[in-house]
């Protein structure tokens, strides 16, 4: 994910902003991946990116 200014990146679980709490976002050149480390059920469902 690139721009300048750099854009904004924020991540959605269900509809909730900023769900990434316990996790990381990892950024590679105009991709952008959600690391959750020891991830439970309680962490699956769909998420998604907006800038």
């Amino acid at each position: 994910v690139r721009g300048r200014p750099a854009p904004k990146v924020t991540w959605r679980r269900m509809g909730v902003d900023n769900v990434i709490r316990k996790g990381q976002v990892d950024l590679v050149d105009t991709m952008a991946f959600c690391v959750i480390p020891d991830s439970t059920r309680d962490d699956s469902g769909k998420y998604s990116l907006t800038l």
